[in-house]
């Protein structure tokens, strides 16, 4: 499950950073920050994931 979920976060991370680079590149910087703000966003809930699973893992 939790390679899966693994998975799903780092190809959500590519998708959006590859937005934000073609953003970039067309020079449309204000799409360009709106996807920074979504890739922090898919840092924020992958590591908020990460933590639950090994605090959960260290109270088992």
């Amino acid at each position: 499950r939790n390679d899966v979920m693994y998975r799903q976060f780092s190809s959500e991370f590519q998708r959006i950073t590859e937005q934000l680079a073609a953003s970039a590149e067309k020079g449309n910087f204000d799409q360009a920050a709106l996807k920074w703000m979504d890739v922090t966003m898919s840092c924020i809930e992958c590591h908020r994931f990460v933590r639950g699973v090994m605090v959960a893992r260290e109270t088992e």
